[in-house]
């Protein structure tokens, strides 16, 4: 399926050029948000670099985070973050089962109380926006204020991307399949 807005295939300006022959190193191919989002409004690629630059800097263990980007992504069913955070944990060798069994965090026996109470909040975050005390309490019980505050991050950036790709048509592009 196509996305709403006809991507761009030859970009606009010599540093789309560039960030379109850095895609195509890193991922094999230009993603869909470049030429459909960043093409037309580049100013969009540095609030994304800005996001991975602070995603890169946080305490969370990789894994941790990759998994709280990719529930956010499929409660929301962004199929193109879906893809690109399994991507990205598979380049960084964390790609694990828990990707697979993710959705049965409360029952699968893969997932620790630590991870599952993370799970718990950026699910109640990304369906309600809001958080019982209960939960908060639970979430404080396993992380750290500056932990929190980084799990809330990632639940709000992927949110952010999954309310650009998801209205705009912008599906998966398969990026797994082209390692």
């Amino acid at each position: 399926m196509q996305p709403r807005i006809v991507p761009i295939e030859k970009p606009n300006g010599i540093f789309m050029r560039i960030g379109f022959f850095f895609m195509k190193r890193m991922f094999g191919k230009v993603i869909t948000p470049a030429k459909t989002i960043y093409n037309r409004v580049p100013e969009m690629l540095f609030v994304t670099k800005k996001f991975a630059d602070v995603e890169a800097k946080i305490s969370l263990e990789p894994i941790l985070a990759k998994l709280i980007k990719h529930h956010v992504a499929s409660i929301n069913g962004c199929s193109f973050c879906i893809d690109i955070n399994q991507r990205a944990a598979i380049d960084l060798k964390i790609y694990s089962e828990k990707f697979k069994h993710l959705h049965q965090f409360e029952t699968s026996p893969l997932f620790s109380e630590k991870e599952k109470s993370a799970f718990r909040y950026v699910e109640a975050v990304t369906r309600q926006r809001i958080v019982s005390d209960e939960l908060f309490t639970n979430l404080k019980q396993n992380f750290n204020d500056t932990e929190i505050v980084e799990i809330t991050y990632l639940c709000a950036m992927e949110n952010f991307y999954n309310c650009m790709n998801i209205p705009l048509g912008i599906e998966s592009d398969n990026l797994c399949a082209l390692i």
